[in-house]
C-alpha cells in the first residue's frame, strides 16, 4: 500500500467517528506502535497516546457503549 493509499483510508476511518476520532486514532497509534503493552495504563504511557489515563478509560467506555449498542 502506498502512503496516499494509507492517507485516504485513515481519512475515510477517521470520518466515520462521531466522537473522539482524535483520541481514538491516537488509541490505534499506540496500539500498532507499541508491540510489548500489555493494557491501557501501558498504551496511556505511549508518547502516541498524548491523553491522560482517564482518557484512555473514557475511550473504552465509549467502546463498550457503542458495541452493547449494537
Amino acid at each position: 500500500m502506498n502512503l496516499n493509499t494509507f492517507k485516504q483510508l485513515r481519512h475515510q476511518v477517521y470520518q466515520c467517528y462521531e466522537r473522539s476520532a482524535d483520541a481514538l486514532f491516537e488509541l490505534g497509534d499506540a496500539l500498532s506502535s507499541e508491540v510489548t503493552a500489555r493494557s491501557l495504563p501501558e498504551l496511556s504511557l505511549s508518547p502516541w497516546f498524548r491523553r491522560t489515563w482517564p482518557a484512555s478509560m473514557r475511550l473504552w467506555k465509549m467502546a463498550e457503549s457503542m458495541s452493547s449498542a449494537g
